[in-house]
């Protein structure tokens, strides 16, 4: 009877031992488990934090003081002043309604023809357009431009130009069959070209970068002298 007993006290003891391993075994998963959720906790807080920060609109920059080493950025202020003359026309002009030449209408210029002018627009000295009377605009660089005396106003720019009127005939010297290439208002050569031997009505005739062209009509159609032959 005694050992029963003995045995009996040993295996609730044991049992016991094991229940308590097993409550501790379960505080610490517990106490796991709510280490892992808080840390989770974090995690989504942060998470959001940062979706809520990329959502944000951003403050803008602001710009440096002091001196700008790219230059001023400031936009300079068109102006537009009455004025009176003529303007000739020397390549076939559009009319534009405003004096920005940005809304183009349907109405050309015949070259030759004469126009009042009644403005001009300029921007730091350089002259843009010149209006035709009411919200009629044209582009500078298509026309010749007289005042009422009927002197040539000096283009900007050292650009001296003049009316004229007569035949240039494609000759380049030394190369007889060579063709010669179209320029543009500014002096720039174009992607375009007159055969040898062809003969051209000219309209105007100018001087720019010491070299002399002579305009045979059209947009940015100049040719330069020395290609060739002119008379009258």
């Amino acid at each position: 009877m005694k050992d029963k007993d003995k045995y009996t006290n040993e295996s609730v003891s044991k049992v016991e031992r094991e229940l308590t391993k097993g409550i501790d075994i379960l505080e610490n998963l517990a106490e796991y488990e709510a280490a892992v959720n808080q840390q989770a906790q974090w995690i989504n807080a942060a998470v959001e934090y940062l979706q809520l920060k990329s959502d944000s609109p951003s403050e803008p920059e602001t710009p440096p003081s002091g001196n700008n080493p790219g230059g001023s950025t400031e936009t300079p202020t068109p102006e537009i002043k009455e004025m009176s003359g003529t303007a000739e026309v020397m390549d076939e002009t559009r009319i534009y309604r405003n004096a920005e030449t940005t809304q183009a209408t349907n109405r050309t210029l015949k070259i030759g023809s004469k126009w009042r002018v009644f403005g001009v627009r300029q921007v730091k000295g350089n002259t843009l357009a010149y209006n035709l009377g009411g919200n009629q605009w044209i582009k500078a660089d298509d026309v010749l431009i007289r005042d009422d005396s009927g002197q040539v106003v000096q283009p900007p720019e050292g650009e001296s130009v003049t009316r004229l009127n007569g035949i240039f005939t494609v000759r380049v010297p030394g190369y007889p069959t060579w063709s010669t290439v179209l320029w543009d208002n500014y002096g720039k050569a174009t992607n375009r070209f007159l055969k040898a031997g062809t003969r051209w009505k000219v309209f105007a005739k100018k001087q720019l970068n010491g070299r002399v062209y002579y305009s045979l009509g059209g947009h940015h159609q100049w040719v330069a002298a020395e290609y060739g032959r002119f008379s009258q």
